[in-house]
């Protein structure tokens, strides 16, 4: 009976409907949909990522003991440590739902840890395209403006500063702590996912790409300068 019900997904449209409705409360048809007609994308997906957790969870650990010694321990340093632990938090995380979706170990399937993981998921997703525009604003402050180095680009406001962007991740996705995209609550939720990430992972990159092309031009102003003097 399921396998007519995929079978018929990809010629009849009132049953494409009927299953991905269904989808949206089960939530996941879709990867099993993956298994019976696409098994290789599952598998080619599972060792990728086998291989992205061992380069990353010894990069990150690594890049983080690195930044947190103290010669390294700068504002620009806390920044990197920051982004470092962002970034194997997600990585933790995005072992527990590899193991929950593509090797079928559940779990995810207790009722605080669900909602929990789903918050948790998304603001590690958020907290490093910040943390990562945090630095840059810091970076160029420095080099257009190097005597105003010491009053702003500082450890203490940098740890203010990613206090707010961590609490702000947190922020945007907490709205949503479901485990699964209920049907009567998918149209807010496509429209609030559609919104975040647009900003995270559209215009914040574009932020990061213009602040960073005025800290090279304003580095060529400078030696410019330097070389009529």
């Amino acid at each position: 009976m399921e396998t007519t019900t995929f079978t018929n997904l990809f010629w009849d449209e009132n049953v494409t409907e009927h299953v991905i409705q269904s989808s949206v409360i089960v939530g996941e048809n879709i990867d099993k949909i993956y298994k019976i007609y696409l098994p290789r994308i599952i598998s080619s997906s599972k060792y990728v990522r086998i291989i992205m957790y061992i380069f990353g969870y010894s990069g990150n650990i690594l890049a983080f003991l690195l930044w947190i010694r103290k010669p390294m321990l700068h504002s620009s340093g806390s920044y990197l440590a920051a982004l470092a632990m962002s970034d194997l938090a997600f990585l933790i995380l995005d072992l527990l739902y590899s193991l929950h979706t593509e090797w079928g170990i559940n779990a995810l399937n207790v009722p605080i840890l669900c909602e929990t993981f789903t918050i948790l998921y998304h603001t590690t997703q958020y907290t490093s395209p910040l943390l990562t525009l945090g630095f840059t604003t810091e970076r160029y402050i420095a080099i257009k403006f190097p005597l105003k180095r010491k009053i702003y680009c500082t450890p203490k406001r940098a740890i203010t500063m990613m206090i707010f962007l961590v609490s702000l991740s947190l922020a945007l996705y907490s709205k949503l702590k479901e485990c699964v995209r209920r049907k009567d609550k998918l149209e807010i939720w496509e429209s609030w996912i559609w919104s975040t990430e647009m900003a995270m992972f559209l215009a914040v990159p574009v932020m990061i790409l213009a602040l960073n092309m005025l800290a090279i031009f304003e580095i060529r102003k400078s030696r410019c300068t330097n070389h009529f003097i």
